[in-house]
């Protein structure tokens, strides 16, 4: 019996899932593909002029970097550095000689972020956290419009950057693929951490809906 059990215990000790591998704790570095939703307010999309009466896009693409440090089997600290960008928006309206409109917006968001991944192990291989953070964000607005009506005309010229202090909470699941690739998927939500500039020059502040999708290594 007692030969038996030397020889069960090391097997068994072999075949514990991976959440008990060397990935437990240390660091790790991640990249992932973001795909951002600004909540806009009321009707500050709206471009609208004589010509022209249209809504602003709320998607915007971009990506994340990851550095962490896994503490303990529930707990990380994480840092981040996101970037998304709008496409160009722009749309040209012609009454011929009577009169011209058109717009061109770019709206890009840059985030750094630091917060503490609350980590549940499940089977399979397979984590969930919930990562609270706090965010700095700097946000770019480029709009310029132009109007010619008669003999009539106006410009309105955006180019400005405003930065803010906000706050996060993240939703997320690891796949680990082998013992230092895993896959990484999650939801976050920026309160007021866009802070756009308004056709009428207003700053205000907007949530941002962000899905990740990436690769995570731990070394």
């Amino acid at each position: 019996m007692n030969k038996m059990t030397r020889l069960v215990m090391p097997l068994l000790c072999l075949s514990l899932p991976v959440s008990a591998q060397d990935w437990s704790d240390g660091w790790y570095v991640g990249v992932d593909f973001a795909q951002s939703t600004v909540d806009w307010q009321s009707d500050y999309d709206q471009v609208k002029g004589v010509l022209i009466d249209t809504r602003l896009d709320d998607e915007m693409s971009g990506f994340s970097l990851n550095v962490g440090k896994r503490m303990t089997s529930w707990l990380s600290l994480e840092a981040n550095y996101g970037r998304v960008t709008s496409d160009v928006m722009s749309e040209i309206r012609s009454l011929g000689v009577l009169g011209l409109e058109s717009y061109v917006a770019l709206y890009e968001q840059d985030t750094l972020s630091i917060g503490a991944k609350f980590i549940y192990e499940a089977p399979y291989q397979f984590t969930f956290y919930a990562k609270p953070s706090l965010d700095y964000t700097k946000t770019r607005t480029d709009f310029n419009a132009s109007q010619t009506l008669g003999l009539a005309s106006g410009k309105i010229e955006i180019n400005e950057s405003k930065t803010a202090t906000a706050l996060g909470l993240e939703f997320g699941s690891e796949w680990f693929v082998t013992d230092h690739y895993a896959i990484h998927v999650a939801y976050k939500r920026q309160f007021d951490g866009m802070t756009a500039v308004t056709l009428l020059r207003e700053e205000i502040e907007f949530d941002l809906d962000t899905i990740k999708l990436g690769l995570n290594y731990y070394f």
